[in-house]
């Protein structure tokens, strides 16, 4: 059995929080406006037409706002982990063994950070190296959706500069 050398969390940065609540609360506020206006302006005879048609475009707005934020504080109670011991790199996604990776199939690594995310970059030797732990990855399809996301092999989202450090230091 390895024995464990690391193990690495992800965490939301706070003005991304800040951010993804702030953009959800005008989504919101625009559904919960168009309601109140709707019911207060709209006549009855046109509302009983119109009023489901409201109701609905209301919801669909407020969900629209709320949903990301709820990602997002979801994640903190289950973040995307990676266990590194003396081989494999165990990369675990909200709280789930997602794939494992040997450590020497790594050939490059970076640190990204944008506005809206952050993460680790890795490029790795071939996508044969990848051992999936769930049933539905194929590990080719997977590295090529992250290609043209990220422009990278594997793209590890949230985890910070200090996991980066870290994941770099176990990797030399």
């Amino acid at each position: 059995m390895n024995s464990i050398h690391l193990e690495l969390y992800s965490g939301i940065k706070q003005h991304l929080k800040t951010k993804v609540l702030r953009r959800g609360n005008i989504f919101a506020a625009c559904g919960i406006a168009l309601w109140l206006l709707g019911g207060a302006l709209i006549p009855l005879h046109l509302l009983s037409f119109w009023g489901i048609p409201i109701f609905l475009l209301g919801s669909a707005l407020i969900a629209l706002g709320m949903v990301p934020y709820r990602r997002l504080t979801q994640l903190e109670s289950q973040p995307h982990r990676l266990i590194i011991d003396a081989e494999l790199v165990h990369i675990w996604h909200k709280g789930k063994p997602l794939m494992t990776l040997p450590l020497t199939a790594i050939h490059k690594m970076e640190y990204r950070d944008s506005p809206c995310l952050y993460g680790i970059a890795l490029w790795i030797d071939s996508p044969q190296s990848i051992t999936p732990l769930r049933h539905r990855i194929d590990p080719a399809i997977y590295v090529r959706e992250t290609q043209r996301r990220h422009s990278c092999d594997l793209f590890l989202p949230y985890f910070g500069k200090h996991a980066y450090v870290e994941l770099l230091g176990t990797t030399e």
